[in-house]
């Protein structure tokens, strides 16, 4: 839970050594730099944890690789937008792995971006798969609202939205 950030540097790296749950949504804040390496594991929520996975601050950075293979950030629920991430005017930086099976429950803004909600963020994926996300609105994989969205050699499958943008 507690993740040890270089005082200086304000970056820290985080390699998961076995599947993992979260029992709260990790924020990256303002000035700070996460990596995280799924190392071919799971990142999924607590049993009675419902809210996303993760959270990137305005002004922070979250760069999401897998270093084995089959790690995923799995069936996360959120009743405010972004199942999986939500960015919310920082940068993400995805270079592989899995946001998978995750949805949002919400009305309105709340209910977009299944696996990724996107607002006024960049996002960019060099690799990877979204896939099998749900979303009450729009973008069951990824919902980019006001940010920059950019893919390169990426899959987004099996997304389902209620109403429109099913994968982006």
């Amino acid at each position: 839970d507690a993740i040890p950030y270089d005082s200086t540097t304000k970056t820290a790296y985080v390699y998961l050594s076995a599947d993992a749950e979260r029992a709260s949504t990790l924020t990256v804040a303002n000035g700070y730099t996460l990596y995280l390496c799924l190392n071919g594991n799971t990142l999924s929520p607590a049993d009675g944890f419902t809210d996303r996975a993760i959270t990137v601050s305005s002004g922070a950075t979250f760069v999401l690789t897998d270093c084995g293979t089959d790690g995923a950030i799995s069936g996360f629920t959120s009743s405010t937008g972004g199942g999986g991430v939500r960015n919310n005017g920082g940068t993400f930086t995805m270079y592989g792995g899995t946001i998978s099976n995750n949805s949002t429950t919400g009305t309105g803004v709340a209910g977009d971006g299944g696996g990724v909600y996107n607002y006024s963020g960049t996002f960019t994926m060099y690799g990877g798969t979204i896939s099998g996300n749900t979303a009450s609105r729009y973008g069951g994989g990824v919902c980019n609202y006001g940010g920059t969205f950019t893919m390169e050699n990426v899959t987004i499958s099996g997304n389902i939205s209620a109403y429109s943008g099913g994968g982006v």
